[in-house]
């Protein structure tokens, strides 16, 4: 469990952002005279109750609305940076490597330049204050990461209980696990292959996802606080970028039972996080939208059945899964969708 942390220790800066051109490149900016002002993202801000509507979830902590934004979309960006603030990627291990920076960059030989300059994420040219920026294309491999790094553990903890990959002992138990089912299989040697190098994929991919969850934990350490007017200390959390105290919150929140789930209605299908396990909605619009799309589909695949009578009922039922899986939707445009796939 997370250290208890006190109102006044371990904040971050947030101020005001825009998206512009510099140097040739995309950055996220502070606006011109904008007012920073500091906020605490380690504290919980989870609401009792399942929020009205999706957006809500995103004031409900940085660790939550990173694994929301589409990194792909500038305005998402925007609203992250401006409830949240910068990432601190300069302040990063990861993102200031040589090796993570050209990776990102290989086809922006521009920035790849400032980077060597030491200009990537600073303009000297601004005020104090404004200075700090952060490349949109940096910014946006980092939310992928992230947003990959939740999934996969997400998957790793559903598919494979064994792979929890606590230490050498559950290695070993994994292992033994591999080696028990070889035998099961050892009649069956094309199955027996395919299920080694499946569980053999397995393991690899999970260390490497482990591998960078501890790599980004390393940016943050525990840290004593003193507070002059109470002549008394508390611990806390250190650290030098958001995106570290983003890594530290997911971990502290996995680890206490809190659950990261996408929202089951498929238009939203975004990350959010319940302490209850039976809530599969991130908002109660997205609840009330889901059953609502369940009695329509109800519906529209009765018309289509009495509309292609003449043909097997499980031809239409089978096309009709397809269109929805698709994003098809509506009675009219369903049913004459069929029309053409059954030509």
């Amino acid at each position: 469990m997370a250290p208890k942390l006190i109102d006044d220790n371990s904040t971050w800066p947030k101020s005001n952002y825009e998206i512009k051109e510099e140097d040739g490149i995309q950055f996220i900016v502070p606006m011109r005279g904008a007012k920073e002002t500091r906020y605490n993202p380690l504290l919980d801000r989870l609401p009792k109750v399942r929020p009205d509507i999706e957006e809500e979830n995103l004031q409900y902590g940085p660790h939550i609305a990173l694994g929301r934004i589409n990194p792909e979309k500038h305005d998402d960006i925007l609203e992250f940076v401006n409830m949240w603030g910068l990432l601190g990627l300069s302040n990063t291990k990861k993102y200031t490597s040589t090796k993570s920076v050209l990776s990102i960059l290989s086809k922006e030989e521009n920035a790849f330049r400032l980077f060597e300059e030491g200009k990537l994420y600073r303009n000297n040219k601004r005020r104090n204050g404004e200075k700090d920026r952060e490349p949109v294309i940096i910014f946006q491999a980092a939310v992928r990461t992230y947003q990959t790094l939740i999934n996969d553990i997400n998957r790793y903890k559903r598919d494979n209980p064994l792979l929890k990959l606590g230490g050498e002992e559950k290695r070993k138990e994994f292992r033994n696990a591999v080696i028990d089912r070889e035998e099961k299989e050892k009649d069956h040697p094309e199955g027996q292959r395919d299920l080694i190098e499946a569980m053999t994929i397995h393991e690899s991919q999970a260390f490497s996802t482990y591998l960078h969850l501890n790599e980004m934990l390393e940016e943050v350490h525990p840290q004593s606080f003193f507070d002059i007017v109470s002549n008394s200390d508390s611990p806390g959390w250190g650290y030098n970028s958001l995106i570290g105290a983003i890594y530290i919150k997911f971990f502290t929140d996995k680890h206490e039972g809190k659950k990261f789930r996408r929202c089951k209605m498929k238009k939203c299908n975004k990350q959010f996080i319940t302490t209850r396990p039976s809530n599969e909605y991130c908002s109660d619009n997205c609840k009330g939208y889901y059953h609502s799309q369940k009695h329509n589909e109800k519906k529209w695949l009765k018309q289509s059945l009495l509309h292609y009578e003449d043909y097997n009922n499980e031809d239409i039922e089978a096309i009709f899964h397809t269109l929805i899986e698709e994003g098809y939707s509506g009675e009219v445009k369903i049913i004459k969708e069929i029309g053409k796939r059954l030509d």
